[in-house]
């Protein structure tokens, strides 16, 4: 990672330390930074013109920390639906959420992406801790 941020550079960070290390550097740089997920850049408002793109790539499942017995789960915002969903099936469980494979945990919460599952388990803001 570079010392110093400079505007519409894209950093991937695979850890929380190197994001620890991103948000202090754009702090002391006054730079924004945008998370653009790993597929869908192009969703929400546009971003400011000078600013980080940000490229979350959890490594493994991008679980931090699972639950079984109380069927709750800690998991990375860059982590795909389709590695959530795989990680839980080991357990026989799932999350009750309608998204495409491809979308991260972090861009279904931030666009409330919802299907007909909604309606019987909630949306994806009613599932969160």
């Amino acid at each position: 990672m570079p010392e110093t941020t400079t505007p519409n550079q894209t950093v991937t960070i695979e850890n929380p330390t190197a994001l620890v290390k991103l948000v202090t550097r754009a702090a002391v740089d006054h730079m924004p930074i945008v998370d653009y997920g790993l597929a869908h850049g192009g969703l929400g408002h546009p971003p400011p013109p000078e600013h980080v793109k940000l490229v979350q790539r959890p490594s493994g499942t991008g679980v931090i920390e699972h639950y079984e017995r109380d069927m709750t789960v800690r998991l990375a915002a860059g982590a795909t639906i389709e590695q959530v969903q795989r990680a839980l099936a080991k357990h026989n469980q799932w999350l009750p959420i309608d998204a495409d494979n491809d979308l991260t945990i972090g861009e279904v919460i931030q666009h409330n992406v919802y299907g007909p599952l909604r309606l019987g388990y909630g949306a994806i803001r009613d599932l969160l801790l």
